[in-house]
């Protein structure tokens, strides 16, 4: 058995639960109602939005916009994430190749080798980054809508596209084919809640609220606990003790890359692990990643730190601003809201369903606190 704890995406049996989300999600599809999936990096998106999109059973294309960050590069993404879709919809003919030119008026259509077999290539006339963006969005949306067929276009990091000069234009391209399609199902993702609130919370943007928007949260603990003993039962033919899922819950946090940090390091043991196994296993990868956090914290303010390293020791707070929080950091009221605004853009901290605010990442919160 491979190891079920992967540290990029998750596929097939390694995928964890997230039911109700992909009901929810499909049911969005089947709709033709836009979705916004949005959580910090490394919980899992990605993964989630593939898994619906295989079990779907439709076209699909995938586009990852994490750091591009230049017009150039945000049209290459855009073609390379489209360019299998088109061939995914027509037969590799000379007649299609007419079809295509007829619907991507601005791009040159070929044929290359892609990774399985021969693929439709769409290669830009001109240097017009925006016109180029708008053909593809329209063009993708006639040619599905003349094949009969319902067609996702999974945007992913989507918030990145605000830092290039194409941003206006990217938006105002999909709000003009979303309003009107009746085949294009468009799926964002982002880690950037500071940045996806200007571009879907702002009322004189083009995509304000266009899209059903999901916050993911973590896995529950029930959900992990079924998952790891199942995997554990495979691997060693036995369950873990409950005092190793406390230890690897009270290092994790239930956060979705860390319980895979620590499981898929126990997992290579020949021996079902104890909780000596667990705390060495962290303090290993701690001792590893030390550093880098550390180098991530220096750039923050002084104030900031404080904050960070309070909430860290409280593990979450409730009210950041109440009278009790005051004496322990020592700040005026006016520091700690404009401290606490500012990291939770950096997503250093975030605000739970319950309202309480924590930490995103349980490593630099480990990291404080030593």
């Amino acid at each position: 058995m491979s190891n079920p704890f992967p540290l990029s995406i998750a596929k097939g049996e390694d995928f964890c639960n997230r039911k109700a989300e992909k009901e929810r999600i499909t049911h969005n599809v089947n709709n033709i109602i836009h979705t916004l999936l949005v959580s910090p990096r490394r919980y899992g998106k990605t993964s989630l939005a593939l898994k619906i999109l295989q079990e779907a059973e439709l076209t699909y294309a995938y586009i990852d916009f994490f750091m591009a960050l230049t017009p150039e590069k945000i049209v290459t993404r855009i073609i390379n994430g489209i360019n299998p879709t088109i061939s995914k919809l027509l037969p590799k003919t000379k007649r299609a190749i007419r079809q295509i030119e007829d619907f991507f008026k601005s791009l040159r259509v070929g044929l290359q080798l892609g990774q399985a077999n021969m693929e439709f290539s769409l290669t830009p006339i001109n240097q017009d980054g925006a016109k180029t963006i708008w053909d593809l969005f329209e063009g993708l949306d006639q040619l599905a809508q003349k094949e009969n067929k319902k067609v996702i276009v999974f945007m992913d990091e989507f918030q990145d596209i605000i830092h290039t000069s194409l941003c206006d234009d990217i938006e105002a391209a999909i709000r003009h084919v979303a309003q009107k399609t009746s085949n294009l199902i468009f799926i964002f993702s982002g880690s950037s809640r500071h940045l996806l609130s200007k571009i879907f919370d702002d009322k004189s943007r083009p995509l304000y609220k266009l899209c059903d928007r999901l916050n993911l949260e973590r896995i529950s603990r029930k959900h992990y606990e079924q998952f790891i003993q199942t995997a554990a039962k495979h691997k060693w033919q036995g369950a873990l003790a409950n005092d190793v899922l406390e230890q690897i819950f009270s290092y994790s946090k239930y956060h979705p890359y860390y319980v895979n940090v620590i499981c898929s390091r126990l997992w290579r043991q020949r021996l079902i692990p104890k909780v000596t196994d667990v705390v060495n296993t962290w303090s290993q990868y701690a001792e590893e990643e030390f550093g880098a956090v550390a180098k991530e914290l220096d750039a923050l303010t002084t104030n900031q730190r404080l904050i960070l390293q309070t909430i860290a020791q409280l593990g979450s707070v409730k009210e950041p601003t109440a009278q009790a929080f005051l004496q322990l950091v020592k700040l005026a009221h006016g520091s700690i809201t404009q401290a606490i605004q500012s990291l939770t853009q950096k997503d250093y901290l975030y605000k739970t369903s319950n309202g309480n605010i924590t930490l995103v990442d349980p490593l630099t919160a480990w990291v404080l606190i030593q």
